[in-house]
């Protein structure tokens, strides 16, 4: 666990439990460890010596940019065992824990050429005197993406796109802490009057707004993807716990009757932060319904309201 929180930046502790007395362990040796990779949450449990690792679990990295990839891979592959196009397990042996670089998981969407080195070294086998080298390598799991795997389609989403004078930290805060969200989540004169974040995979996203005269729509959606301070992903297909809606129902789709993903995506720019909103439809009918709602001047509003929120706060988030 140490390793992986000194690979991540953003890593955290979040819970450790020991054994007791009398337990298959000796008295205060770990048992288990709670923390946090990327927005993920693990849990790490020590069933001693006699439980190895095996290759019946999968992981995505998603990264931004070919430094970060290649921060990554340099990180992970000390110790560890690289293998052909990328692959690796790493230096606890973790079988079927392996890592890949993007050109080989994104080829429909190139990056920039890296030089002839690195391709030589991530494309073809390795050189080994390891014993085990004439064993078939770990099957994939653990991949680095570059892009997400939703890809825009202009006939079926909308996108909203702004340079905003504000670090990314707290856009995320006014866009995941209840008591900052509400005072700009829907354009004036409509009112957000509740609001409940469960902020992890599977986890509600409800809220209710009411109109100028006073009748009230709740919203429940369930979120998908946390990457702390980078992206944040909900749907109003699924309830929490992400069990499918029922579609027609009362509270089915209380944004205009049509099912849709939400996706804020936050990075670095020379202004602050570049802003991105993407919404995702399953059909060209609720993309036209939602743009005739008013998408562009509606997230544009609200974005404005935010910026005037945290901007006249007396303390900064």
């Amino acid at each position: 666990m140490n390793f992986y929180l000194s690979v991540f930046e953003d890593g955290k502790v979040l819970n450790l439990s020991r054994y007791p007395a009398g337990a298959p362990l000796p008295e205060g040796t770990l048992m288990t460890a709670g923390f946090v990779l990327n927005g993920q949450e693990f849990v790490a449990l020590n069933g001693g010596p006699a439980f190895g690792f095996n290759q019946a679990i999968s992981f995505v990295v998603n990264c931004d940019t070919q430094d970060e990839v290649d921060y990554y891979w340099d990180k992970l592959s000390e110790g560890g065992r690289p293998n052909q196009c990328g692959w690796l397990a790493d230096r606890f042996r973790v079988l079927g824990k392996s890592y890949r670089p993007p050109w080989a998981a994104c080829s429909a969407t190139p990056i920039r050429p890296r030089p002839r080195e690195r391709c030589k070294r991530c494309c073809q086998w390795p050189r080994s005197t390891s014993p085990h080298w004439n064993e078939p390598p770990p099957r994939p799991d653990i991949i680095f993406r570059r892009h997400p795997m939703a890809v825009f389609n202009p006939q079926l989403d909308l996108v909203f796109e702004r340079s905003v004078d504000l670090p990314k930290a707290q856009i995320w805060q006014a866009w995941t802490v209840p008591k900052h969200l509400m005072p700009w989540f829907c354009p004036l004169p409509w009112q957000t009057v509740v609001c409940e974040i469960d902020l992890r995979p599977g986890g509600a996203f409800l809220t209710t707004m009411r109109s100028p005269e006073g009748a009230e729509f709740p919203n429940v959606g369930c979120y998908l993807e946390i990457v702390e301070n980078r992206r944040l992903v909900w749907t109003n297909a699924l309830l929490p716990g992400f069990r499918p809606k029922q579609f027609g129902s009362a509270d089915a789709a209380p944004c205009g009757g049509f099912a849709m993903t939400g996706i804020i995506e936050l990075s670095e720019h020379p202004q602050g932060t570049w802003y991105r909103a993407t919404v995702l439809h399953a059909d060209p009918a609720g993309r036209e319904q939602h743009a005739a709602m008013g998408f562009e001047a509606g997230w544009g509003k609200a974005l404005e309201q935010m910026l005037a929120y945290l901007q006249g706060r007396e303390t900064p988030l």
